[in-house]
């Protein structure tokens, strides 16, 4: 099946998500002359499907579903969100993928320090710096991702150390609950703000998507929802436009050995290797044909089967050049995912595709 077909009925009437930028840049500084800028808070919440962002962020005067991208991983959309670029220029696919075709080495994009092939040449940063407000970025839980991509990601910016949630040794130790994190976004925002001279645009990252995948929707994680809601309502009162977004939501999958072991067997018997993230993965082969023969009869009939879409040669595409010779996706509740995960998130369900772009504002 060519992925294109597949990839169809999710190009609808809702919004793309690389329309990110130009939504905010709009409601932002579109406004009267003379009219005095006010700072913005912008959470980026990885993980948030918007049927929860609906529910647990009912105080945002303006709640705006967007359409992500394919796959549903956090190196892709966010380089979408925040430069409004679509991976066919960014030509992030996934977590791991070749970054040449003419090298067989896999890369893991949040770790590899070489030349993406792409910076951004404007971002939601840039916009606020051309209308005098400073872009500042609360690094958080991006503070482990020390690579090209991250550097990609904030370059228009000026980086602010520290305050991480979900990469913070206090919650991987088990020690962190939702009111201590929350107390910790509160203390980043209020020492940010009362450090300020002129007004600034604070993007702050905090990866709920982390604590999602072992624990799913779970009480701490309505909690930070909720906790989130208030505080955009406080910061609100105060004069300030907060926005809170996300890339994707997650969905329940288990772990399946049999499925592991037809991709081990396909990797074996055809001499490929395996890129991909989450609930998408695919194969790098040379005898493509064959494994894809082998991987249809031996694969659950709920795992889609596509061929790699083919860029014309007049106009390049590092998305899909960077794509292996066969993708698989997950459309059911099992796939291949470390076991210690029971959610996962990388393929075409209704909670992982929309997501939130939710303002709160005070005329």
């Amino acid at each position: 099946m060519e992925l294109d077909m597949y990839l169809s009925p999710v190009t609808g009437l809702i919004p793309d998500i690389s329309l990110t930028r130009h939504i905010i840049r709009d409601k932002l500084y579109h406004k009267k002359a003379g009219a005095q800028q006010k700072s913005v808070i912008i959470f980026a919440v990885d993980g948030v499907p918007f049927r929860l962002a609906k529910q647990y962020w009912p105080s945002a005067p303006q709640k705006i579903m967007l359409r992500s991208l394919f796959p549903t991983t956090t190196s892709s959309v966010w380089l979408t969100i925040v430069s409004g670029d679509k991976p066919s220029i960014h030509g992030v696919p996934g977590v791991v993928f070749r970054p040449e075709s003419n090298t067989e080495s896999l890369i893991n994009i949040f770790q590899y320090q070489g030349a993406l092939g792409y910076t951004p040449q404007e971002s939601i940063f840039s916009d606020a710096a051309k209308q005098g407000i400073t872009p500042l970025v609360i690094s958080g839980d991006l503070e482990c991702h020390i690579s090209s991509w991250q550097r990609s990601l904030l370059c228009h910016a000026h980086e602010i150390t520290g305050f991480p949630i979900y990469q913070s040794e206090k919650y991987k130790q088990g020690k962190l609950s939702s009111r201590q994190a929350l107390n910790t976004i509160r203390q980043a925002i209020n020492e940010t703000l009362n450090s300020l001279k002129e007004p600034a645009l604070i993007w702050y990252f905090i990866d709920l998507d982390l604590h999602i995948h072992h624990h799913g929707y779970d009480p701490h994680t309505m909690a930070m929802l909720t906790g989130i809601d208030e505080l955009a309502q406080q910061l609100t009162r105060q004069g300030l436009r907060v926005i809170a977004h996300s890339d994707h939501g997650l969905v329940e999958t288990t772990h399946s050995e049999y499925i592991e072991n037809v991709m081990q067997n396909a990797m074996d018997k055809y001499a490929a290797t395996m890129g991909g993230a989450g609930r998408t993965r695919w194969l790098y082969t040379r005898q493509y044909q064959d494994a894809f023969r082998f991987l249809r009869q031996a694969l659950p009939a709920d795992i889609l089967l596509a061929k790699k879409p083919q860029s014309p040669t007049a106009s390049p595409n590092l998305f899909t050049d960077r794509l292996g010779d066969i993708i698989m996706i997950s459309r059911g509740n099992t796939f291949i995912c470390p076991p210690s995960y029971h959610y996962e998130h990388g393929s075409l369900t209704i909670d992982e595709v929309f997501v939130p772009l939710f303002f709160w504002h005070r005329e």
